[in-house]
């Protein structure tokens, strides 16, 4: 019940003028971009190493997965219809009616498969049904969709999400023993790992080797799996600083900073002007 009290409350605020405000704010520069020095991810199947974009292009390619544009992300490229067609897909799949929302990406030699997170009101149940433990058909096509694309190519593949879609991220990461970058991601229930064949303790072993997790400062869906016997989200967590650094007293204050901090506009700022945060 405490759950749907919090939706409850984040889907009042989202009326707001207030919260309207902050979706009025800049766009994430998805054409800039920055190189750390460290960008392998430790682990990959068969140990191998494998380069992947820059953890802030990621971020970037986060953002785009909700409303997929045409200018270039770096040296990335996105998959058109031919690109998914070589890979048995049409662009149908990765939009489906339950509410999964996803993109196929290429860099080099190296596929990446992003997932999107709550756009609309299917999405809030399935963060609902998900945290409780019931069955979810964007978590089980998410992990069909990453089946898929491994069955049907021969590279290696990096799967992202944010938020809901870091929740997707991770199942993926951990029942097919695939690397992932996410952020601000959801928690996994044991159901839902039990659904795929995992328990919860071997889940976490898992995402501690192929899950990098980043969590911005006053994220809310990060403050209530802190605060609340609910899922935890998977991976190995990086914490970034909320750039510029906030305060917050009234819980209206909190509310929007917190809301804010789960924005990717606003993981992005703080990765840009932290990068000592990355790996």
């Amino acid at each position: 019940m405490l759950i749907e009290h919090y939706f409850s409350r984040l889907l009042t605020f989202s009326s707001t003028p207030q919260c309207q405000s902050l979706f009025q704010q800049r766009h994430i520069n998805l054409e800039k971009s920055i190189h750390p020095e460290k960008s392998i991810l430790p682990l990959y199947p068969g140990d191998k190493n494998t380069a992947f974009p820059d953890d802030i292009t990621l971020a970037r390619l986060c953002a785009d997965s909700y409303n997929p544009g045409k200018h270039p992300i770096a040296d990335v490229t996105r998959a058109d219809k031919q690109t998914l067609a070589r890979l048995s897909l049409t662009p149908a799949q990765l939009r489906t009616p339950s509410g999964l929302q996803s993109m196929v990406y290429h860099y080099q030699d190296t596929g990446i498969l992003a997932f999107a997170g709550s756009n609309d009101m299917a999405d809030m149940m399935t963060n609902i049904r998900q945290g409780r433990g019931l069955p979810s058909r964007q978590y089980s096509e998410a992990v069909r969709l990453a089946t898929h694309l491994l069955s049907h190519s021969s590279y290696p593949w990096l799967i992202i999400g944010h938020s809901l879609g870091g929740g997707l991220a991770s199942l993926c990461a951990v029942v097919l023993q695939q690397p992932a970058v996410i952020f601000n991601a959801a928690g996994l229930a044991e159901n839902t790992l039990v659904r795929e064949g995992l328990s919860l303790q071997t889940a976490q072993q898992h995402g501690a080797s192929l899950i990098r997790h980043y969590v911005l400062e006053h994220d809310w869906l990060t403050h209530i799996q802190d605060g609340m016997d609910i899922p935890k989200a998977l991976g190995r967590r990086i914490a970034l600083d909320y750039y510029p650094q906030q305060t917050a007293h009234s819980v209206l204050q909190k509310l929007i900073l917190g809301v804010k901090a789960h924005m990717l506009t606003q993981v992005v700022t703080a990765m840009e002007n932290k990068p000592e945060h990355l790996l």
